[in-house]
């Protein structure tokens, strides 16, 4: 993490951080120095990338009456 880099200090929320995709727009945003902030399913039990805050949210639920 570069404390320097172009996204520094920057709060980024990516849905599905820990899928495929997600893992490596993770790593990419942590290297420009942002501060990466991912959702998760509650009954996931996939790793966490290091440095990423994790927020459990059932966001099949949203929108929903």
């Amino acid at each position: 993490m570069s404390p320097a880099g172009p996204l520094a200090g920057a709060t980024v929320a990516v849905t599905g951080a820990t899928g495929f995709i997600g893992r490596h727009l993770v790593t990419a945003l942590l290297e420009r120095g942002a501060v990466v902030r991912g959702v998760q399913r509650p009954d996931s039990r996939s790793a966490v990338p290091d440095g990423v805050h994790i927020v459990r949210a059932p966001l099949t639920e949203i929108g929903r009456a």
